[in-house]
């Protein structure tokens, strides 16, 4: 389905071009923008004048657009075997310096290698900062990737036509177009996986030996089980001038303390600096008589001044050139991928489907660590004299994540409000005994005197 083709309603304004495409509608969820436009306007405000040499735009502000911007969300299963390292530490010795002819103390650091066979597995959930990824082309990703929800994940619902209505000033909202393709977020999230087991590696081994330094780690890191999710995620984009240079800058529409984008500074403020700077450290190394010869006020001090406002006036112009370079190089890197792997590959969910999915590992995970012998299983129903974890659809076992999983899920699909007023006094029966189990099971004293029978 084509991006531009998405019904969400005709007041709807789609940014995108008639040929890009989108993921599957019906996969598609987002996030309710929570900040008023007055929030953000203060943020904006707030992000420009945060310090002594920011300053307004010139032009001052000339739009603001409230925006959906779209996110991948990725998971993944990681296999991690660690081989080997070189250990480093550091100890103060005497060491000769033919210039003095004396032994001074210096830093050095031993190394020796150590060789390993440790393996581990871990868990990347869609919820993690690191794991979203900003899927188009249009904005600065360094600017957009500030303002991923994190665990706010959890809140997003089905993208509908009434979340594109603004309340604040009745315009319709913009609806960023899916640029980047799932295979290409994983390929992102692929890099931060590798470069967070290195460091965790590191970090391991640092502890385990006392070593000061870690280098050439010899492992091997395979991530799996990939499961990747489309988003929006609300935003307002504010666009201003500055000298001829167009700036934007964005507010999340979740926590308005989330801003990012281009900022203006003050040349003259800079200048001064710049000239302070230089002539305190032409006093310091050649004293307070140099300061009687025009040439030192010239080319000591004003030149300095001139060079720095001339660069602080062209900053956003030359920041502004720079992020286009970087954003034509990244989407040439990945416009081969972009062509030919597709939009729906089975590791791609909505967000609530990887939930489930997620809630049914942790179930495997629990059973097979507590096993037959723990008494559940074929317990079941003897663990469960309310019926609490059935109510949930789990096993006695289930970790706290896989409860609060399975009760979002359940929740959202037996909610009165969402299912036929036909059904509604059935679904009103289940919401309550979910609300019931939920309330117990989710409380660690409560759960443990419901599993003794008390």
């Amino acid at each position: 389905m084509r991006a531009s083709d998405r019904d969400f309603g005709g007041s709807a304004v789609l940014q995108a071009d008639s040929s890009a495409e989108g993921p599957p509608k019906q996969k598609l969820s987002a996030l309710p923008f929570r900040v008023s436009q007055a929030e953000a306007s203060a943020s904006f405000d707030k992000y420009h004048s945060g310090n002594f040499f920011l300053t307004q735009p010139s032009a001052g502000l000339q739009r603001v657009k409230e925006s959906f911007l779209p996110f991948w969300a990725v998971g993944a299963k990681v296999d991690v075997r660690l081989h080997g390292a070189s250990l480093g530490y550091d100890s103060w010795q005497p060491v000769y310096n033919p210039a003095t002819r004396r032994f001074e103390q210096r830093l050095v650091t031993n190394w020796r290698q150590v060789q390993l066979n440790a393996a581990w597995q871990r868990l990347y959930s869609q919820t993690d900062e690191a794991m979203q990824v900003y899927a188009s082309y249009k904005y600065p990703r360094t600017d957009i990737q500030r303002l991923r929800p994190g665990k706010l994940l959890q809140q997003a619902t089905d993208f509908t036509p009434n979340m594109l209505s603004s309340p604040d000033s009745g315009e319709s909202r913009r609806v960023g177009p899916f640029h980047m393709k799932p295979a290409t977020a994983i390929r992102f999230v692929t890099e931060v996986i590798r470069e967070e087991e290195q460091s965790a590696a590191s970090d391991l081994l640092r502890s385990q030996y006392r070593a000061d330094r870690v280098a050439g780690l010899q492992m091997s890191v395979n991530p799996s089980a990939f499961s990747a999710s489309p988003f929006y995620v609300p935003a307002f984009v504010f666009r201003s001038f500055h000298f001829g240079a167009k700036m934007h800058t964005f507010v999340s529409g979740l926590d308005a303390g989330k801003v990012a984008g281009q900022r203006a500074y003050d040349e003259g403020k800079t200048a001064v600096l710049a000239g302070l700077a230089a002539g305190a450290g032409i006093l310091l190394s050649q004293g307070p008589a140099v300061f009687t010869a025009a040439s030192t006020w010239i080319w000591g001090i004003a030149l300095p001044m001139t060079v720095a406002g001339v660069a602080t006036h062209y900053l956003a112009s030359l920041r502004l050139t720079w992020a286009r370079f970087w954003q034509q190089r990244e989407r040439d890197r990945y416009a081969e991928q972009n062509r030919s792997a597709g939009w729906d590959a089975e590791w791609v969910h909505a967000y609530s489907q990887y939930e489930e999915q997620q809630r049914q590992q942790d179930q495997r995970e629990h059973s097979d660590f507590f096993g037959q012998s723990a008494g559940y299983g074929r317990s079941f129903n003897r663990s469960d004299p309310m019926g609490y974890y059935g109510a949930l659809g789990v096993e006695p076992g289930a970790s706290k994540q896989g409860i609060q999983a399975a009760f979002r899920g359940l929740a959202l699909k037996n909610h009165p409000d969402h299912v036929p007023e036909s059904d509604r006094a059935v679904a009103s029966r289940k919401f309550q005994k979910i609300n019931e189990a939920y309330s117990v099971l989710r409380d660690p004293i409560k759960r443990r005197q419901y599993d003794r029978g008390s």
